[in-house]
């Protein structure tokens, strides 16, 4: 196994965890917010590991652009 392999996977538990403890302290909620931005995360490292494929490096950069036009709408309007 490559060693960006394993440092991808590594992050990956990371966020798990993170998401558990999060969960743990909110009494099993968690905010969308969060959530989007650990979607940001994981896409951010699969177009790192994508390296020399066009149409998933494509699709992993157009989703991570919803993504954050997500979090700018949700921002917007939960003031």
């Amino acid at each position: 196994m490559p060693i960006l392999d394993r440092v991808i996977v590594f992050f990956l538990f990371f966020s798990f965890m993170t998401m558990i403890i999060a969960a743990l302290k909110h009494h099993g909620r968690i905010a969308v917010d969060f959530l989007l931005s650990l979607g940001i995360m994981a896409l951010i490292r699969g177009l790192i590991a994508a390296h020399g494929q066009p149409y998933e490096i494509l699709t992993n950069s157009i989703a991570i652009l919803l993504l954050i036009i997500g979090m700018v709408v949700l921002k917007h309007f939960m003031k």
